[in-house]
């Protein structure tokens, strides 16, 4: 049996009619072969870019809309405490005129309601900015610049209002969130809150504490809050970025209400950018830019393109292996 199948074996060959292939044929085959590992290797690479692409494009933009929602409720939060603020800065003011039109309100009696009232600065002036018996503490009113004092008085000298509300800096450029209130005698109640209240209350919940907050996570390279003047609020590793004027891009993103996208150069490194401009209360508060990191993406991408890469040689091979069959085959015959 064992004799019959070696027999058998040395007379085994292909077909006559495949030894009549022509060498043109062949080397056709094995090319086509080769043209098809490398269309589907490109698609491939192709489908795997578009597909980490839309999943970057995806947590940028759910990263853009937390922020979006954050600051909206950051907005509101702070708006609720200076609304609470500004309540009580008037009160106080209301307090001080009553006691004041009642004669019962004294240098003395005045300071140490201040001090309870926890207040910054507390003044009694007329329409020329002078002094009327009252100041918490002296002279407190030269703290502020006459000129920036006097347009922030100006509501209340030339029109009807008797109450109004603002920040003002004073000579040191501290900003105060200051109530002015014009008293039944002409004068004006000047009362301001401390300028660190408000300044650490915007470090707790405004949208600087909330891009670095979310800017911890390792996936996202940056993210930075700008307008036309510069930039309001970034994480701690941007010291400076394009203005919105200096790019084509940012400045569509910029009069564009859409989320746009693009890969760009952070640091020397690829980063994918979502840009899309930052709405609340109907108020465009400036231009959200979100790096996210290409490094888990370009290993992705690595991964598809050694895939396809391996795709096209198993064709070659097959391709040479079939030639070289064809060819061994031709000669034999």
């Amino acid at each position: 049996m064992s004799l019959f199948k070696l027999e058998n074996d040395k007379n085994f060959n292909l077909p006559k009619r495949w030894g009549i292939v022509q060498p043109k044929f062949l080397l056709s085959l094995v090319g086509i072969l080769v043209v098809l590992g490398t269309i589907i290797g490109y698609i491939e690479i192709s489908q795997g870019r578009s597909n980490v692409m839309e999943l970057l494009k995806k947590e940028a933009k759910t990263v853009t809309e937390a922020l979006t929602i954050s600051a909206k409720n950051a907005v509101q939060a702070y708006s609720e405490v200076e609304a609470y603020i500004q309540k009580h800065l008037f009160h106080t003011a209301t307090l001080l005129d009553h006691l004041e039109s009642e004669k019962v309100l004294t240098p003395e009696s005045f300071k140490k309601l201040m001090q309870e009232s926890g207040l910054t600065k507390a003044f009694y002036i007329d329409r020329y900015i002078k002094i009327q018996n009252y100041a918490f503490p002296d002279a407190s009113e030269q703290n502020f610049q006459p000129d920036i004092l006097r347009s922030f008085l100006q509501p209340l000298l030339d029109t009807d209002k008797t109450q109004i509300s603002s920040y003002v800096r004073d000579q040191e450029n501290h900003l105060h969130f200051v109530v002015a209130v014009k008293s039944k005698t002409g004068f004006i109640w000047v009362l301001s809150s401390q300028p660190s209240v408000m300044t650490d209350l915007r470090k707790r919940i405004g949208i600087g504490g909330i891009i670095q907050s979310i800017g911890e996570n390792e996936e996202i390279v940056y993210i930075v809050l700008q307008d036309k003047r510069g930039i309001i609020s970034a994480t701690k590793n941007v010291s400076s970025i394009s203005s919105i004027d200096s790019e084509p891009f940012i400045s569509e993103a910029w009069a564009d209400d859409s989320l746009l996208t693009r890969v760009t150069l952070f640091n020397d490194e690829d980063v994918f950018e979502v840009v899309k401009p930052l709405w609340v209360s109907g108020n465009k508060l400036g231009l959200i830019r979100t790096g996210m990191s290409m490094k888990a993406a370009n290993k992705a991408m690595n991964r598809t393109l050694q895939r396809a890469l391996a795709v096209l040689i198993g064709f070659v091979v097959i391709g040479v292996i079939l030639f070289n069959l064809f060819i061994n085959n031709q000669n034999y015959n």
